[in-house]
Formats: C-alpha cells, sequence, structure tokens
C-alpha cells in the first residue's frame, strides 16, 4: 500500500471514535466502505480577448484555446461541460450569462474554473456595487504614466470586449468587476461547488522595469475602457470603509490564480513560436509534466519561479487562498479537494498513524480519523459509524489499524491532540495491499 502525502502531512488509523473536540468512544470495527460515489462533473468557461479597439493584445486568444484543450485533455473536462468566448463572442453579456449557466448546473462536489486571459483594469470602489475594499492602492506608478487616477480604494475588474461601447446605467460600464464575479462564484460555493479562478490580466499599476518588442502589458487604464470616459466626473468619493454585510461567503471553496500582484501588470509575450501570456505559457508548462501529481501549492511555488524569471523580476504570479479551506496540497483541478481518482478493487490492508510534533518529538494520545471516499465535508459528530478508522497514538506516538477494506484514490482525514492545533486534508491511498504507513506532523498551539 503506497501512500502519497499532500504537503508534509502523512496520516494513519485505530478504531477509537472522537468527536472534534477530542471525545472518544470504544474500539469498533469497520464496516466496508461505500461504492464509489458517482464522479463529480467539472466545468470551463475559457475567455480570451485579443481583438481590442485601440490596445489590442496578441496571445490570449491562443491562452483560452490551450487552456481549454489542456483540461479537457489532461485533466477530464468533458468537452460538453465547457465554453469557450473569444475575441467579439467575449461581451459583457456573454461572459456573466456564460457564468450563470454554470452556476444553474453544478451541484454539490462539482468544480468550475473560469479562465480569462485579457486586459484587467481597476475601477473607484465608492462607485462600485459593493463598498468592500479595505485598502488604499498607490497609483504613483500611473500617474507617471500620464493616467490621472488618485491613490484609493479600488475594486479590479476585467475587461469584456465591448467595454468602451457607451454609457450604462452602471458607473462602470461594461467592466465586470470582482465584486459581481464574486457573487456569481458564491452562488455556485452556497450549492457545494469548488470554484477555481486562473486569471491572466493586469488589475493594477506598476509598470515593469523592461518589455521587448514582442511583449505587451495587459492592463487598461478604466478612461480608455470606458470608451474615454472621464472618471473625475464621478467625483472625488469617500475612502469609505467596508460596508456592513457586503462581503461574499465562499464557503471554503473558492481559490484564485492570479498572473501578477496587484501591483504589477502582466506580460502578452511571445514563447516557443506563438504570443501567449507569459503566465499561462508557465501554468501550462508545468500542468503539461505534472498533470496527475501537482498540487496547487507546487503549481503556484513552480510558476511563480518560471515567470518571476522570465519577466526580470517585473511579475510575480500570486494565489489567494482566503477563501479555500482545503489547503494549498489538493491536487490541482481534481473535481474536490477530497474525492480524487478512485482505481482498482477494494482490497485489505492495515493503516500504521505516526504522529509527531515539529521538533520530532512523540505525540502521545493524539487521535486522527479516515472518512471514506466521498465524504467531502467533516460532520458535525465523528462517530465509527462515519468513519472508516479512527487511531489512537501510544507512547511511540504511534498507532496500527486492524486490515481495511480500501480503494485507491483520495481520503479526507482529521488529526487531533491535546496542546496542538488540528489537522484536516486529504491523503491518497493507493492500494497495492499490506502495510501503509502515515505520518502526520502537528504544530504547537
Amino acid at each position: 500500500m503506497k501512500v502519497q502525502v499532500l504537503g508534509q502531512l502523512l496520516i494513519a488509523v485505530s478504531f477509537v471514535s472522537f468527536t472534534p473536540t477530542g471525545g472518544m468512544a470504544g474500539p469498533h470495527t469497520p464496516a466496508a466502505p461505500p461504492a464509489a460515489p458517482q464522479a463529480a462533473r467539472k466545468y470551463l468557461l475559457s475567455v480570451g480577448i485579443a481583438n481590442y479597439a485601440g490596445k489590442p493584445l496578441r496571445g490570449c486568444v491562443n491562452d483560452a484555446v490551450a487552456m481549454k484543450e489542456m483540461l479537457v485533455n489532461q485533466f477530464g473536462f468533458d468537452p460538453s461541460g465547457t465554453t469557450l468566448l473569444s475575441d467579439k463572442e467575449a461581451t459583457r453579456g456573454n461572459i456573466l450569462w456564460g457564468i450563470q449557466n454554470y452556476a444553474d448546473k453544478v451541484g454539490n462536489g462539482d468544480l468550475f474554473v473560469f479562465y480569462f486571459s485579457g486586459h484587467g483594469t481597476i475601477f473607484p470602489d465608492y462607485q462600485s456595487r459593493l463598498q468592500d475594499e479595505t485598502a488604499d492602492l498607490d497609483l504613483s506608478i500611473l500617474r507617471q504614466q500620464g493616467i490621472s487616477l488618485q491613490d484609493g480604494r479600488y475594486d479590479s475588474a476585467i475587461v469584456p470586449i465591448d467595454s468602451s461601447d457607451g454609457r450604462t446605467e452602471r458607473a462602470w460600464g461594461n467592466l465586470i468587476l470582482d465584486d459581481e464575479l464574486n457573487e456569481q462564484f458564491a452562488a455556485m460555493t452556497r450549492k457545494g461547488a469548488y470554484v477555481i479562478l486562473v486569471s491572466d490580466s493586469c488589475h493594477s499599476g506598476t509598470l515593469a522595469k523592461s518589455i521587448s518588442i514582442d511583449q505587451r502589458y495587459k492592463f487598461i487604464d478604466p478612461s480608455t475602457a470606458l470608451g474615454g470616459m472621464n472618471l473625475s466626473s464621478l467625483g472625488s468619493g469617500p475612502k469609505s470603509r467596508p460596508s456592513p454585510g457586503s462581503g461574499v461567503n465562499f464557503e471554503g471553496r473558492y481559490l484564485a490564480l492570479n498572473s501578477s500582484e496587484d501591483n504589477q501588470l502582466s506580460i502578452d509575450g511571445f514563447y516557443e513560436g506563438k504570443h501567449q501570456g507569459l503566465f499561462t505559457y508557465a501554468l501550462r508548462q508545468v500542468l503539461s509534466t505534472r498533470s496527475s501529481t501537482v498540487s496547487y501549492g507546487e503549481l503556484h511555488a513552480i510558476v511563480r519561479t518560471i515567470v518571476n524569471r522570465e519577466s526580470g523580476g517585473s511579475q510575480t504570479p500570486f494565489i489567494d487562498e482566503r477563501f479555500w479551506r482545503s489547503g494549498l496540497n489538493t491536487p490541482a483541478f481534481t473535481p474536490t479537494q477530497f474525492a480524487g481518482i478512485v482505481a482498482n478493487a477494494p482490497g485489505n490492508a492495515q493503516l500504521r498513524l505516526i504522529l509527531k510534533s515539529r521538533s520530532g518529538d512523540p505525540i502521545v494520545g493524539g487521535n486522527m480519523a479516515l472518512f471514506p471516499i466521498g465524504v467531502r465535508a467533516l460532520p458535525a459528530e465523528i462517530t465509527p459509524s462515519n468513519t472508516l478508522a479512527i487511531l489512537t497514538t501510544n507512547q511511540n506516538g504511534e498507532a496500527l489499524s486492524a486490515q481495511i477494506p480500501l480503494a485507491s484514490g483520495y481520503y479526507l482525514v482529521k488529526a487531533v491532540a491535546y496542546g496542538f492545533n488540528f489537522f484536516t486534508g486529504t491523503v491518497r491511498l493507493d492500494n497495492t495491499g499490506g502495510l501503509a504507513t502515515i505520518l502526520i506532523v502537528l504544530d504547537r498551539q
């Protein structure tokens, strides 16, 4: 039995149940695991816009097509559950309708990926749908480039192909604010779906130190994006605090992979014989060689290194995990953070738990529970009836389970010990029979 640990953590089990607060129950014989659940569905909306009026880009449609092909061919996305919008198709209405279409379709445990490659911009928060920004942006570099925006609180926005098509009843015209995207994504997560945003665009204004003739920036100032509208006509506005209750709840199921930091621009360049975004190029390079094994954390770390090197330090991708409860050790673009690829017939194996502190000392009396494949969230109370096994460590920080019927795949686990922070995450078990040794390292409180 091979175990693939996601991150620095490994896991095992003995048959004593515990509650999230550490309450114990007696030994038990585990029931056979339930049949493998119906596979979660994967959906994709991929948007690429290059043919902007006045400030065109080159590689964005290539990016959107390539990402769609990769997710279908390497990650098992059903082509019937994917949509590509490019250039003239990528209007504000079509993009928002496309997201809403998938919001109606997704169910518990499904995965929705929204990919965007094109211009990004910013818009004053006090004129946005929600006054929810908490920090001022330093726009001094933009002012040096002749863009007369004052420091303040701004929403990020993506720029549809029809962004400059005149004024609307919205102060932000046909831009799509992060507030609007967040509302749509939160509706999906309330249904139990998981949402991944992959954005290869710019949302702020620090210009890179140098750029070649084959490269362009994916930032457009909001006045130009809105057809020449003077933003000063909106007034200066207060530097408002967030409106009470204006935030959205992503239920811990939202993760964003962004091409650059908030104070940087993203490069649209020329790599390996074609125009494409630097971030998307690096992302695809990593995924093409590590598709079945790479975690979100590993993906970000490698892509960050590549992009930072190729841009001369001017572009640094970042990952926003504030609303992602699963941790960055989960495998990239799986349907959920818990249910992985289930392979092989069930077989019997023993699990050996080793529970240690960060300093390497054994943890005595610590507990770990292993849940059946398909369990996507911790139950309110952890008992023998809803776990495959529960282990309590001895004086050596170890515990050994009885024989447990297991299939290969990703399992949800929770480990607790007095005086330590608990751990909840996933572990991959590859069923080859025999003994699986799983180590969990806990940090002291």
